[in-house]
């Protein structure tokens, strides 16, 4: 299954903007090109919409790579919810399948979201304490 390497992502007022390659190209050629789902997400919904949008994409495994706070949003994910996993997902919250309590993805996007906003603050207050000298 192939997947985009993220290298850069950049967002502004004008759209969502990605330095990236497919994960099934040798040799990988990255390109920077604007997003087209991704900017108009943006603009119809807003901010935290798509954060929710990117955060999924990484969580399922189709964006790869970056050292960005999507990343490092999802990791803690992980990190803090193991029982929840792109294979559990999809269905109403605590309905069984088997063995697997599934996840609906609004839930679990809302989830995600909650991490990046609380990484979002530690990161703030980190940089103000380092600036004023705390």
């Amino acid at each position: 299954m192939s997947y985009t390497i993220i290298k850069k992502m950049v967002i502004s007022e004008d759209g969502v903007f990605l330095t990236s390659a497919a994960s099934n190209s040798f040799p990988r050629e990255y390109r920077d090109e604007r997003d087209e789902q991704l900017s108009a997400l943006l603009a119809e919904k807003g901010r935290d919409e798509l954060d929710k949008a990117i955060l999924m994409l990484y969580w399922e495994g189709l964006f790869h790579g970056g050292n960005n706070k999507y990343v490092k949003a999802e990791r803690e994910f992980r990190r803090l919810h193991p029982e929840i996993t792109w294979m559990n997902t999809g269905v109403k919250i605590g309905e069984r399948h088997g063995h697997l309590v599934l996840y609906e993805y609004s839930y679990v996007a809302s989830l995600l979201l909650k991490i990046l906003k609380k990484k979002e603050k530690q990161t703030v207050a980190k940089n103000l304490s380092k600036l004023i000298g705390i």
